[in-house]
């Protein structure tokens, strides 16, 4: 990237974005999040209804702020790529918000986007 346009990137303020953290849950088919995000902050989630061992599968997931309210529920989809993961978050059958990410010793780390933007 030329340094003009690194120049303008810098200086132009990156909206609507964020990550999520999933672990595996003690039971098989859940997942645990902790979750931040430039504009709404960040806190937990919980999700359920996964297809068993490791992260693949469709979810019923609920995130939470860090004082433990509730603020959103959506239908979270893992699928797995060559080198990836793709993460589509659907909210009575549209889609809301997708990320991208990667298994690490961590956990899934991935970027999210909520859309449109």
């Amino acid at each position: 990237m030329p340094a003009q346009d690194r120049e303008s990137f810098v200086d132009k303020p990156q909206i609507n974005v964020g990550f999520v953290i999933y672990t595996l849950g003690d039971q098989p088919g859940t997942l645990n999040a902790v979750w931040g995000h430039q504009i709404y902050g960040g806190g937990t989630g919980k999700a359920v209804g996964g297809e068993g061992p490791g992260y693949i599968g469709t979810y019923h997931i609920i995130y939470y702020n860090w004082e433990g309210r509730k603020l959103v529920e959506n239908t979270l989809e893992i699928t797995a790529q060559t080198d990836h993961y793709d993460l589509t978050w659907h909210k009575e059958g549209t889609i809301v918000t997708r990320g991208i990410g990667r298994e690490t010793p961590a956990g899934l780390i991935a970027g999210i986007r909520f859309l449109p933007d």
